[in-house]
């Protein structure tokens, strides 16, 4: 499922105004763009100017496209997995870096939808696609901290926590500078585009981004 927002309608049946909702599960939204997406797996959201892209489910293609793009930019991710879940993916990762690269790649696999969308609809892009340097760069900052965050351990402990034990004070996110990272989930402004990543079992799923309320 993808969610498509401009502040307009338009006629598809990937495009939808301003709230979507799939199978209840994982909330994700863009942090100006009104358009909030809920589905039953991970997803992966960006927000470049007046448009919001919220993708979920297995990413397939757009996975693909997204390495393509990290690809062509010089930027080390993990190989795309288009027939496995991501969390499959999260877990079969050996070792630190290349879960790391997964994570970056799940980051990147909207905004990189958006921009491809743009060109197919032949209309200027709001996406500067040399922004993925700055993702890759906060995101190559915060490995070990991304590793920890994204954990087999982190996912078997919060996939069963319910929303009172997380709003009660149990859970809390981290400021890595221009970003957010809480367990499952990271997301990060870098100059003029936002990504996030979410994962199905992250306790930010009861929330729109990856931070809690106090």
């Amino acid at each position: 499922m993808r969610v498509f927002w401009r502040g307009m309608f338009v006629g598809s049946a990937l495009f939808f105004t301003a709230t979507a909702v799939a199978m209840a599960g994982v909330k994700c939204s863009c942090p100006s763009v009104k358009a909030d997406g809920e589905g039953n797996s991970s997803c992966s959201a960006s927000e470049s100017g007046d448009r919001c892209t919220i993708d979920y489910n297995m990413f397939g293609e757009r996975e693909v496209a997204a390495y393509q793009a990290l690809e062509s930019l010089g930027i080390k991710a993990s190989s795309p997995k288009p027939g496995l879940n991501t969390i499959m993916a999260l877990e079969g990762a050996e070792g630190e870096g290349e879960l790391v690269e997964a994570v970056l790649l799940y980051l990147t696999v909207a905004a990189v939808d958006q921009y491809n969308n743009d060109a197919i609809l032949g209309r200027d892009s709001t996406i500067n696609i040399k922004e993925l340097y700055a993702v890759e760069k906060l995101v190559q900052s915060q490995k070990g901290q991304i590793w920890t965050a994204f954990s087999r351990s982190n996912a078997e402990k919060f996939r069963s926590m319910d929303r009172s034990e997380i709003t009660n004070g149990v859970v809390g996110s981290q400021d890595i500078g221009s970003g957010t990272l809480s367990p499952g989930c990271i997301e990060i402004q870098a100059e003029n585009l936002w990504v996030m990543f979410k994962t199905f079992w992250s306790p930010a799923r009861f929330f729109p981004g990856c931070g809690f309320p106090n």
